[in-house]
């Protein structure tokens, strides 16, 4: 084994000890994090929008709703906006074979970024949150 070999063995053990350590530290404090329990008369109040901007999700939208759907926060609590950012697929489709979730569409408007201007859209569509 010539120097140079030798060397990078070396600091790849150190790396290694030094990334055990790492983990051992977070797993530790993952440990001491509190376990929070919610009283089982809890009621919740307030009103939640969850915004979700796609474009071209056609695949992927259905699986994303239905867990959406599967919470256990009230539904009528839940507001769930997709924003279709000018998708060419049936993205809109998709997101039409959910009744309780509501589609909006980006028009023909001219910016530099249609993800933010979704979640702009978005925002000011949604009642949640609003008091």
């Amino acid at each position: 084994m010539d120097l140079l070999s030798f060397w990078l063995v070396i600091v790849a053990l150190m790396l290694f000890i030094a990334y055990a350590f790492l983990i051992r530290f977070y797993k530790k404090g993952w440990d001491e994090c509190l376990v929070i329990q919610s009283d089982e008369n809890f009621q919740p109040s307030t009103k939640v929008t969850v915004i979700i901007p796609a474009r071209n999700e056609e695949k992927n939208i259905r699986a994303c709703l239905a867990s959406l759907q599967k919470q256990i926060y009230p539904s009528l609590l839940l507001e769930v906006l997709v924003i279709d950012d000018h998708s060419e697929d049936n993205t809109a489709n998709a997101v039409r074979q959910f009744p309780n979730v509501k589609l909006l569409a980006l028009h023909d408007e001219t910016v530099n970024s249609y993800k933010k201007k979704a979640i702009e859209k978005g925002i000011a569509a949604a009642t949640g949150g609003r008091r």
